[in-house]
């Protein structure tokens, strides 16, 4: 998992990092367009275990206290550390939540708060966090219920691009 987001999230902030010129100017989105056969996805159900998930984000972010205090606002912190002390019945982690965490945590990565490696490490139990609220969400849902989900997520990264600026600029 590690190695994973050290390919993808670490490719993307260093992106953010050194194109802000470009897309800090840009404001909302285009439909990609796809080529090729569109492939159909099997319904097979996948058996994740959610308690062992719900494990991982609460023990990250407890043994993870310093580092995330050194990337995050006071305020996403204590959040997490609140939604890290539900049960599997009452977790969630919203979208604007997580949409801010992934901010935040492009921010510290722009201004190397700490070793951009760390950030990136850091991020990983709290992708699980979020990934057991996307189990949990689209569990009973269909595939056009999942798009629209995912579609909503867009939104709000889009929508509070103005909060990653905030981080982005502040000279903290």
């Amino acid at each position: 998992m590690v190695a994973a987001m050290r390919r993808t999230v670490g490719a993307l902030f260093a992106s953010l990092d050194g194109n802000f010129p470009y897309w800090s100017t840009i404001s909302g989105s285009q439909p990609v367009p796809t080529l090729g056969a569109q492939i159909e996805v099997p319904e097979e159900a996948a058996r994740i275990n959610r308690k062992r998930l719900l494990e991982m984000f609460s023990s990250g972010v407890a043994q993870l206290g310093p580092v995330l205090s050194s990337i995050l606002s006071p305020t996403l912190h204590a959040e997490l550390e609140r939604i890290a002390n539900l049960g599997i019945d009452e977790f969630e982690y919203p979208a604007e939540l997580w949409t801010k965490t992934v901010f935040e945590f492009a921010g510290s990565y722009h201004k190397s708060t700490i070793n951009r490696d760390h950030i990136i490490q850091a991020l990983v139990p709290l992708y699980r966090g979020r990934s057991l609220t996307f189990l949990t969400e689209n569990r009973d849902g269909s595939a056009d219920d999942l798009e629209r989900r995912e579609e909503s997520l867009c939104a709000d990264f889009e929508r509070l691009k103005p909060y990653l600026l905030e981080i982005w600029t502040d000279k903290k």
